[in-house]
This record gives C-alpha cells, sequence and structure tokens, in this order.
C-alpha cells in the first residue's frame, strides 16, 4: 500500500504526548541549536585550524541556520505552503548530515590511533596539558607506552559498541523528526489539526486558564414595595420589604412627636 505524505498524515501527535505542533516546534529548537554549534566550531576552526571536512561542515551549518529560523516562522504561523517547503530542507539536512558523520567516522575508526595518547588540537591545549603535567595533575603518567595502548584499546572496544548504538539512534530519530514534520503540515493542509486530541487538550486548558484569571459579576436584587390601597380615605401607604420599624427610645420623645401638628396631603379627585 503506497502512504503519501503529502496526503495523509502518519501522526497525530508527537510520541503521543505533546501536540504536534509543539514537537515540530520543538524539532526546529534541537536543529537551531545544533546550527549554532557549528557557527562556533567554524570560528574555532578558523583560528585554531581544522581539516577540510570540518571546515565545510561548519559552514554549511552556518548557511543553513537562516533556513531554520525562517521555518521556525513557518510553523508558528502555520504556513501551510512554507511548512511543507521547510520539511523538504530538514530531509535534505538530515541526508547531508549523514553524509559528513559517516565521513567523520570512517575516520575516527580506521584513521584515529586509540592508543591513550593526549594529542592537542591547538596551541592553548597544549598549553593546558604541559601545565597540568607540570602540577602532576595527569593520571597515567606512570605507565609505560605498552600500557597505555593496552588499556586505551581495551576501552576502546566497549566504546565503539555504544557509539555505534548512539550513531543509529540519532538518524532513526530524526527520520522520526521529519515524518513528524510532514503530518503537522499535512494536518494542516487538509484543516484537521484543530479536531486533533492533544490539540483540543492544549486549547481546553489555555481556555480554562482564561476563564479561571476572568473577574467575576456581582449582582444585585432590589425588593420592590408593596402597595396598599386604604378604601376608607383613598390613600396610599407603600411599605417596603425589609424596612426596619422605627420605634421611640422614651414615652417622652413620643409624646412630643404627638404634640406637633400634623399635615396631610389630599390629592385632587377628578370626576
Amino acid at each position: 500500500m503506497r502512504i503519501s505524505l503529502l496526503n495523509r498524515p502518519l501522526f497525530n501527535s508527537f510520541f503521543g504526548i505533546m501536540d504536534i505542533k509543539q514537537g515540530a516546534l520543538l524539532i526546529v529548537a534541537f536543529g537551531l541549536l545544533n546550527k549554532i554549534a557549528g557557527v562556533y566550531g567554524l570560528f574555532g576552526a578558523l583560528f585554531s585550524g581544522g581539516t577540510i571536512g570540518q571546515l565545510s561542515f561548519y559552514l554549511y551549518s552556518t548557511v543553513t541556520l537562516a533556513g531554520f529560523v525562517w521555518g521556525l516562522k513557518a510553523i508558528s504561523e502555520e504556513q501551510t505552503t512554507n511548512v511543507f517547503k521547510f520539511s523538504h530542507l530538514y530531509i535534505l539536512d538530515h541526508l547531508v548530515t549523514t553524509f559528513y558523520t559517516f565521513l567523520f567516522s570512517i575516520v575516527w575508526w580506521l584513521y584515529i590511533p586509540h592508543d591513550g595518547r593526549r594529542v592537542s588540537n591547538s596551541p592553548a591545549q597544549a598549553a593546558m596539558i604541559a601545565l597540568a603535567k607540570s602540577r602532576g595533575e595527569l593520571l597515567g603518567e606512570d605507565l609505560s607506552d605498552e600500557e597505555r595502548v593496552r588499556i586505551a584499546e581495551s576501552l576502546w572496544d566497549h566504546e565503539k559498541i555504544f557509539a555505534v548504538f548512539v550513531l543509529i539512534a540519532c538518524w532513526a530519530l530524526k527520520i522520526y523528526f521529519a515524518l513528524a514534520l510532514y503530518s503537522f503540515a499535512s494536518h494542516l493542509k487538509h484543516n484537521s489539526y484543530r479536531g486533533l486530541p492533544m490539540t483540543n487538550t492544549s486549547s481546553t486548558n489555555m481556555s480554562s486558564i482564561g476563564s479561571n484569571s476572568a473577574i467575576p459579576m456581582m449582582t444585585t436584587t432590589t425588593s420592590s414595595p408593596n402597595h396598599i390601597r386604604s378604601g376608607s380615605n383613598g390613600r396610599e401607604e407603600d411599605e417596603e420589604e425589609g424596612k426596619d420599624v422605627f420605634k421611640w427610645d422614651s414615652e417622652d420623645e413620643e409624646g412630643e412627636s404627638s404634640n406637633k401638628p400634623k399635615t396631610s396631603r389630599r390629592a385632587d379627585e377628578r370626576v
């Protein structure tokens, strides 16, 4: 069965624990760190010396740094076409770095002697080694050359197996990263990204945070007065619910108030 990366996304999340867009941003962030390290390596190779392979690889990392910055912007803004283009660029970058990794591995496995000798790559490193040697801080100085070679080769026999495993695991991991980028681009193309479970979970968490930060509204209730109409004199008396009844503090105050003239207002009656 033929599967097209452009029409059918392979993944709906990043390792099943993260939103696929957040995973894509994380992939580009790791790539940016790798490219920035290449920039520092280029300066080191220019001032301290390096092989043609090292210089070309560091120069390639410096040039492609701009492409990863552009890809980060495309993924953040969910630009479908540009995300597809960056996915192609990521595959191409993986092929180029695979070539350099294979080249450096061949040199490291076959041409670099693993005999335990300390090799300085710059005059500064040579000065540091000489200083440590003068202070007696270097280990294994009392070993003979044969003993040093035997111990170093024994360590390398154990380390090279683990080194092969790490190289293969990193190579396969970058293949997964590329497929995740294509899956995110495909979801954007088919407008299915917003319906993914991890995406809905992230949106729900953000909305709940926003709702919890909102200020609750306060509501007040007022009681309406009860209008009681007296049938004998046509007067209207308004009594409000919940209104306290006034009481006199003493009988004298009540008597003084009763002696005051009272005025009454009658409404004109119209027939």
